[in-house]
């Protein structure tokens, strides 16, 4: 199916071979085309000021790195992340930008990846 049912899984990824739900929404996010704004953290020295409007920075890798050391302990926490990431980056940015189009779109997506409903 093109969904993760997360309701009723553990949320812990165990061990290098586990293919647990949230390695799982992660790699279906990472092949979507607007995910590339989130793939790695923002580089503050090209972004001097982004941390002056953002006070807890989150972006896909550091989620792996989360994810592979068991920092996840619940759905919500999981998915916290990814809202915070998405709302990071429209706080930074200008509705017309194309980072803002692209927390849309990945919004959108990780609504029917996770099977979430729209706000």
């Amino acid at each position: 199916p093109s969904h993760i049912n997360i309701a009723a899984t553990a949320y812990v990824d165990n061990g290098a071979r586990s293919r647990g739900p949230a390695t799982q929404i992660l790699s279906k996010l990472k092949d979507l085309e607007c995910v590339w704004p989130f793939l790695h953290p923002v580089d503050t020295v090209e972004v001097p000021d982004y941390l002056d409007v953002v006070s807890e920075p989150i972006d896909l890798a550091t989620m792996e790195e989360r994810v592979k050391h068991g920092a996840y302990k619940s759905k919500a926490a999981f998915l916290s992340d990814l809202e915070r990431m998405i709302a990071n980056c429209r706080s930074y940015n200008d509705p017309k930008t194309q980072y803002y189009k692209c927390a849309n779109d990945l919004e959108a997506a990780m609504i029917r990846i996770v099977r979430l409903p729209a706000h």
